[in-house]
C-alpha cells in the first residue's frame, strides 16, 4: 500500500493542485488538499524532497488531514531532514575495550610494550647507531594495517632519542645535492655529499596467529615479534614479542 500510494503522489503532475491518491491506512482515495500543499512546500528543500515524501508516508492520516501548512509545517521539515543524518562520536584512544577483530587496544598495548623495551635496550647500547625500519609483515588471518603500528612504534622511539634513518629518501637527497653543487640551486645551508647516514640496525617485525574453534568459541592466539638485526654482522641483537589471548562468541553458534 505504501509503495502505491508514494507512486502515486510523485507522479503527480501538479502538486499545487488536489491530486486524488489513496490513503496508506484507510486504503480509500481521497483529496488530499492540505498533503498537496505540504508536496508544495518541499520544492523550497529539493535535496529532501523525496525524503520529505517517504517520511509523510508513514504519518498517521490525521496529522495529513490536519495540519495546519503556516504555523506547523516547519517543526515537521527540520525533523525530517534530519532523518538520514549520521551519528558521530569521538572517543579517548588510550580508554578503548577489546574487539573480536584486531583493534586499537593491540596496537596501543604493542607499541607500549616494544617502543619501552627496545628503548632501554638502545640507551645500552655504547654504539648508538642508527636505525632503518623495515616492513612488518602480516601472517595473521586478518587483514591488519601494519604501517599503524610501525609508524606508532617509531613515532614512541624517536621521541626517547632513538634515531632512525629512511634509505628510501637516498636517491632524491643526492639528486639534491648534485643540483646544489651544480649551481643551478641555491639553499642557505650548503649541501655536500658524504653526509648521509648509513643505518646500523634494521628494525623489522612480523605478526602470527593461531586460530582455534572449540564449542562455539573462537580461540585466536597472536604473536607479534620484533627485532633489532646488525647490518655489519647480521646479528639478531634485540629481539620481543607481545602476545595475546582472545575467546569470543563464534556467530550463528546454536542458531
Amino acid at each position: 500500500m505504501h509503495s502505491k500510494f508514494m507512486k502515486k503522489v510523485l507522479l503527480c503532475p501538479d502538486p499545487i493542485k488536489d491530486c486524488a491518491v489513496p490513503d496508506p491506512f484507510s486504503g480509500k482515495n481521497g483529496t488530499f488538499h492540505r498533503l498537496s500543499r505540504v508536496l508544495n512546500y518541499t520544492h523550497y528543500f529539493e535535496r529532501f524532497g523525496k525524503i520529505f515524501v517517504f517520511c509523510f508516508s508513514y504519518f498517521p492520516s490525521e496529522i495529513l488531514y490536519n495540519l495546519d501548512m503556516k504555523l506547523n509545517i516547519v517543526p515537521y521539515l527540520i525533523v525530517l531532514s534530519f532523518c538520514y543524518c549520521a551519528s558521530l562520536e569521538y572517543r579517548d584512544p588510550n580508554d578503548v575495550q577489546g574487539t573480536k577483530q584486531w583493534g586499537v587496544m593491540e596496537v596501543r598495548e604493542t607499541v607500549q610494550n616494544m617502543s619501552a623495551s627496545l628503548s632501554e635496550f638502545y640507551k645500552k647500547d655504547p654504539v648508538k647507531g642508527y636505525i632503518e625500519l623495515r616492513k612488518f609483515k602480516n601472517n595473521t588471518s586478518e587483514h591488519i594495517d601494519t604501517k599503524i603500528l610501525a609508524n606508532e612504534i617509531v613515532t614512541n622511539l624517536t621521541s626517547n632519542k632513538v634515531p632512525f634513518v629512511d634509505i628510501s629518501q637516498r636517491k632524491e637527497s643526492l639528486d639534491e645535492i648534485s643540483l646544489n653543487k651544480s649551481g643551478i640551486t641555491s639553499s642557505d645551508t650548503k649541501l655536500e655529499f658524504g653526509k648521509l647516514k648509513s643505518p646500523s640496525y634494521r628494525l623489522s617485525g612480523e605478526l602470527n596467529d593461531l586460530v582455534n574453534y572449540e564449542k562455539g568459541k573462537k580461540i585466536q592466539y597472536i604473536l607479534i615479534t620484533l627485532r633489532l638485526t646488525s647490518v655489519e654482522s647480521n646479528e639478531i641483537v634485540w629481539q620481543a614479542d607481545k602476545k595475546f589471548l582472545k575467546i569470543s562468541d563464534t556467530e550463528g553458534y546454536g542458531l
